[in-house]
């Protein structure tokens, strides 16, 4: 039945570059990337309002499986360094914490420093994102995470913060970082490389250099331009029919 559909089918559609490879890989052809995107409409009522702080931002659920032990002791490495950068730090964790990342900022002198909120309405989440100066992209541990494009990506590009991404570098998430020139990708416990890019979004910080969303290459995520790429694909279905 798979084989039957690769073969007769004249566009399938899957969410990412990696996967649509994997397709590709047992027989499918015509394959076409549709990414999940992010709805401009969301963005249409925020207000730019940076926060004074040096605000490293997360929402949604943040579990074991997205730990990072590196990014906290990094984190909590300078503070005890760096007196501008502890005064400075403030941590906004949004939605649903494993037990793990709340032992880690105890364990590394963070627990004053962070914001700890559970489940609040998307519209405030969205704000706080807006404001925020660095956006944490942690991804799940798991055979398939090169393919796996979370949805809170493509709200993140919408928004002014850099973006620190915690996977491996030959993931879809890690291209789409580099080709939009939003943020930074590193392995999810290479404390050296998470060190270094901290300190990096920090001195961005301190000149106040937020990032540009409106490009061209942050705008092929929109919805509306993933939607106008599926109707392209229908009407030259149509066409062929």
């Amino acid at each position: 039945m798979e084989q039957e559909v690769f073969n007769t089918a004249r566009r399938i559609t899957i969410a990412s570059p990696t996967w649509k490879r994997d397709l590709e890989s047992i027989g499918a052809r015509n394959v076409e990337v549709i990414y999940w995107g992010y709805d401009d409409d969301d963005f249409k009522t925020l207000s730019f309002n940076p926060s004074k702080k040096f605000v490293i931002f997360h929402a949604g659920i943040f579990g074991k499986d997205r730990f990072s032990q590196a990014l906290f002791e990094s984190i909590g490495e300078l503070k005890r360094e760096r007196p501008d950068f502890a005064g400075d730090l403030e941590i906004q964790l949004f939605g649903m914490i494993d037990q793990s990342i709340t032992t880690a900022l105890n364990n590394n002198g963070l627990n004053k420093d962070a914001r700890v909120t559970g489940v609040i309405p998307r519209s405030t989440v969205l704000q706080k994102m807006a404001d925020a100066f660095l956006l944490l992209l942690p991804l799940n541990v798991s055979s398939n995470v090169d393919g796996r494009l979370p949805g809170k990506l493509f709200e993140y590009l919408r928004a002014p913060g850099w973006i620190l991404g915690l996977g491996p570098a030959s993931s879809d998430v890690s291209r789409i970082l580099a080709d939009t020139h939003a943020g930074k990708m590193a392995d999810i416990e290479d404390k050296v490389k998470i060190k270094a890019y901290v300190i990096e979004f920090y001195e961005l910080y301190k000149i106040n250099k937020y990032r540009n969303p409106d490009t061209p290459e942050v705008r092929f995520y929109s919805v509306e331009n993933q939607t106008r790429r599926l109707a392209s694909y229908l009407d030259e279905i149509t066409e062929l029919s």
